[in-house]
């Protein structure tokens, strides 16, 4: 599902072109616009057959990274940049690797031989709290800091990140910020059709019980799962399906990845999935 956010708040391409940019982006900064999250679902009154949400089209969100961005200062080059946090880790006892789940996640994208995302991953400070999370606690949003286009902050409870308090039925939670001008406009500088990414963070909710197990104990949640979906958002694609309600159980059709409701271990995407992600990046640098 999808909350927007108003701005209160400063064919396969292996060999691309060296785009270049004229002019002077000093006054641009960059907003909160976005936040992606999958819920856990819930149970309704039985009977019948409701919808709730239908999530169709080319399954890629309106914003997305500008190659070689020039505002991006911590890029080293101009692949898409992507760091995970080491720091903030989950001790639910069946949960072996979070740290392999959030690569994995990556690499379930990343192998996807339709398309080039040109990955670089940035090694990013362990402890130091994410963007989003230092603007809900504080109220003040800075890029001073930023270590890539795209951070895995890792796992927060209620406690530390006050958005899981507040939505305590969501598990992984993916926020974008994008670019605007000096007037405060959304920016498109490569004229895509889409406005500019600045950067992505996503965040995952340990106030529920992870498991990475095979077979996934009863009253856990599946982390590769979560992951996978996630940096799904993380790499610009929307949620798809069409949720419904059915004798009092919630079903996505088609089943997804990218469903907006969690509905057990899915760690392989769907053909609709991969559909969407190479509609996107097979077009890379001009998606």
């Amino acid at each position: 599902m999808k909350k927007a956010l108003s701005a209160i708040i400063a064919a396969t391409c292996f060999a691309a072109p060296v785009t270049t940019f004229a002019n002077d982006y000093a006054g641009h900064t960059a907003v909160l616009t976005t936040i992606e999250y999958l819920t856990t679902g819930a149970d309704g009154v039985a009977g019948g057959i409701e919808v709730l949400r239908k999530d169709l089209g080319n399954g890629q969100l309106v914003q997305d990274f500008v190659y070689d961005d020039p505002r991006s200062f911590w890029r080293t080059g101009p692949g898409v940049h992507y760091g995970i946090k080491s720091g903030n880790l989950s001790t639910d006892v069946n949960l072996s690797d979070a740290i392999g789940g959030m690569r994995l996640a990556v690499d379930t994208w990343d192998d996807q031989t339709c398309s080039n995302m040109m990955l670089v991953e940035n090694y990013v400070d362990a402890t130091s709290p994410g963007l989003v999370q230092n603007f809900f606690n504080t109220g003040v949003i800075t890029l001073a800091f930023t270590e890539a286009d795209v951070t895995q902050v890792g796992f927060l409870d209620g406690t530390e990140f006050p958005y899981f308090a507040q939505n305590p039925n969501v598990l992984g939670v993916a926020f974008t910020l994008t670019w605007v001008d000096e007037n405060g406009n959304l920016t498109d500088i490569d004229n895509n059709g889409k406005s500019d990414v600045a950067i992505r963070e996503v965040y995952y909710n340990d106030d529920f019980e992870w498991s990475d197990a095979e077979d996934t104990p009863a009253g856990t949640i599946d982390f590769p799962t979560v992951a996978i979906h996630e940096m799904g958002h993380g790499f610009s694609m929307a949620h798809f399906g069409v949720i419904s309600r059915k004798k009092g159980e919630l079903t996505a059709s088609p089943r997804a990845i990218m469903n907006a409701i969690y509905g057990g271990k899915l760690r392989e995407p769907a053909g609709r999935d991969v559909g969407s992600h190479c509609s996107n990046w097979a077009q890379w640098p001009n998606n």
